[in-house]
């Protein structure tokens, strides 16, 4: 009976990092009611195919391991935490207190149906949270008690699956037009997003997939094997590319980078510690440590030549991820906003140099300079256009909104009501309050990170009231400060957007579950990667016998230990996402159990 557990377990744990990836289904989500204060009221909910099934995939795995691992531990006395070591203890601590903060959340939040399911944008509430919990036991679980070694089948499947939808994608059609058969508006033209909902995501994914593709690579000693492998480290590393996602572009390079620099460390330790040069068993170790690095460059070389002859798809994407072209907020020629005023019939809107004035008189519009002279606008099919100094800005009216485009990537709309401007979305729903709290002047840094400098400075206010206990699972959105135009303008091109995550890990958990979740969180990470490192140093360090190194226990374990590294420096700027995380932290979980003597490949 008990290895009839350990097999279930294990096969559901396969599984779940077989289809979480790659399922989707289309679904109508709804907002609910503390959503709507936010949305329009034209707007029911959303079409989603890649959250909420995901969602409850999860959930449903989760309890069944759950209810799994209970009964391991009741009736066969298996122990997931060994409490003689020191490591294991702090695990457990830091996993209690995420625990109790998300819980304590939950039960503390203003908006608590939204903090059990979380919003329509994300499906990550209370319950899916939680469920992380039952993963990373899962994760553990798999490597202490099951044969792991299937993790190797696993991870081509993902790889070829990732190959193969990245064609389609860039071939033919997005995956979200394949599902719902349709066109599909996104913001994401041009990036690799397939099932991970958008670009961020399915280059958070690939950071994952990278280092365990290379660790195959690595210690693949058959030709056909080491050929697979390397294909499909190159092929993995250029879909990262083609997600035009900056910080995973040098993430990425970061990556491979530090693999180069594992071969030649391991390379020369080889020869170093070996007094006997001779052996053969060395000199054909050190030829296949040596030609790896080689075989990866081969293979990006190649492949970049050939898509340099059928158009360049992966070099264009690449140069406009290293130098961000794809996140370009406004014109070369725009009317940088500085401030807005409006005040009943007229709006003023303060640029760098100079202000602009639009009113309204008995339905006639008029423009006026900061010295309120008239601007003698012209008409040109349906558009106003302004002489100097503002040729930058067009005008027109539909549905009695008038439209500014002052050369940023969205508009500026007024809806005109009775002699009186009132500032409005796309969907013609007015917003009561536009208004700032810090002047676009007093910050200097909110573009930073293509945009994500102004939602972190907003967010910091936040986390004033949140230090033991947040303010509940998907609830960031209703705390945080929506609508502020000129600030959105400035940092994100458009004002026709709601604000529902932080875009940063570490801020995320500390909002919605509280400071203290997230430093536990951050210690838990730093524990399972200096076990690593000292696992590392220990397997470096010359034996008795003198005997050359066991690099399959090194790779595997500077594999996993910069895998949590590249992730932990991705997720500084992205969400946590239920397309992703979960995976991450199921593969923590197995790197995490490190059993002293018997755990070297648990990636």
């Amino acid at each position: 009976m008990e290895k009839l557990i350990d097999r279930l377990i294990r096969n559901i744990v396969y599984l779940y990092l077989i289809i979480l990836p790659w399922l989707v289904m289309p679904h109508k989500a709804y907002y609910t009611e503390d959503e709507k204060l936010l949305f329009s009221s034209y707007t029911e909910g959303v079409y989603d195919i890649f959250l909420y099934w995901k969602m409850l995939f999860t959930i449903a795995v989760s309890v069944i391991l759950l209810i799994l691992i209970v009964v391991s531990i009741i009736k066969y006395n298996y122990r997931i935490f060994d409490f003689t070591r020191l490591s294991d203890r702090i695990l457990l601590v830091c996993g209690i207190t995420y625990i109790v903060c998300t819980v304590m959340s939950y039960v503390c939040a203003n908006y608590r149906h939204l903090a059990l399911t979380g919003g329509v944008n994300s499906f990550e509430g209370t319950i899916v949270l939680l469920s992380y919990a039952v993963l990373f036991l899962a994760g553990r679980y798999v490597v202490q008690k099951c044969d792991y070694h299937h993790i190797e089948y696993i991870t081509l499947f993902n790889a070829v699956v990732l190959l193969v939808l990245s064609i389609v994608e860039v071939n033919y059609k997005s995956i979200a037009e394949l599902v719902l058969r349709h066109t599909v508006e996104t913001d994401y033209y041009g990036m690799l997003c397939l099932t991970f909902y958008n670009s961020s995501y399915c280059a958070g994914f690939i950071i994952i997939l990278l280092p365990i593709c290379l660790y195959y690579y690595s210690v693949s000693k058959k030709l056909i094997r080491s050929i697979v492998w390397c294909g499909l480290s190159v092929t993995t590393l250029l879909c990262g590319f083609l997600t035009r996602s900056s910080a995973a572009f040098y993430i990425l390079i970061f990556e491979v980078v530090m693999y180069i620099v594992t071969m030649a460390a391991a390379f020369f330790r080889n020869i170093k510690n070996v007094s006997n040069k001779t052996n053969k068993d060395i000199l054909n170790d050190n030829k296949i440590i040596a030609a790896r690095p080689v075989g990866i460059l081969a293979g990006v070389i190649i492949l970049l030549l050939v898509d340099f002859c059928i158009g360049g798809s992966i070099f264009n994407s690449a140069k406009s991820a290293s130098v961000n072209e794809t996140t370009a907020i406004h014109n070369s020629d725009y009317y940088k906003v500085n401030n807005i005023e409006l005040n009943g019939s007229e709006v003023c809107i303060t640029g760098d140099t100079n202000k602009l004035i639009c009113g309204i008189d008995n339905s006639a519009i008029y423009f006026k300079d900061e010295e309120e002279n008239l601007i003698a606008v012209k008409s040109q099919k349906d558009k106003l256009l302004f002489p100097e100094p503002y040729p930058m800005i067009e005008a027109y009216v539909t549905n009695d909104i008038l439209c500014l485009n002052l050369g940023y990537k969205g508009e500026l709309r007024f809806l005109m009501y009775n002699n009186t401007f009132y500032p409005a979305l796309s969907d013609s729903s007015v917003v009561k309050d536009i208004s700032a709290k810090t002047n676009i002047s007093t910050a200097p840094l909110d573009s930073l990170f293509t945009g994500r400098g102004y939602i972190w400075r907003n967010t910091l206010p936040i986390i004033k009231n949140t230090f033991i206990f947040g303010h509940g699972a998907g609830t960031f959105e209703m705390y945080f400060k929506q609508f502020d135009f000129v600030g959105l303008l400035n940092s994100q091109g458009n004002v026709d957007l709601i604000i529902d995550k932080p875009h940063s890990l570490y801020l995320q958990i500390a909002c919605n579950q509280g400071v203290l979740c997230s430093l536990a969180v951050i210690v838990l990470l730093l524990i399972i990667i200096i076990k690593r490192v000292c696992t590392i140093y220990k397997k470096l360090t010359p034996n008795v016998h003198n005997e050359f190194i066991d690099h399959k226990k090194i790779f595997a374990g500077i594999s996993g230990a910069l895998l949590i590294v590249a992730f932990m420096i991705f997720e500084l700027i992205t969400d946590s996402n239920i397309t992703v995380n979960p995976l991450f932290i199921v593969i923590l979980g197995m790197i995490g159990a490190d059993l002293v003597g018997t755990c070297y490949i648990q990636i």
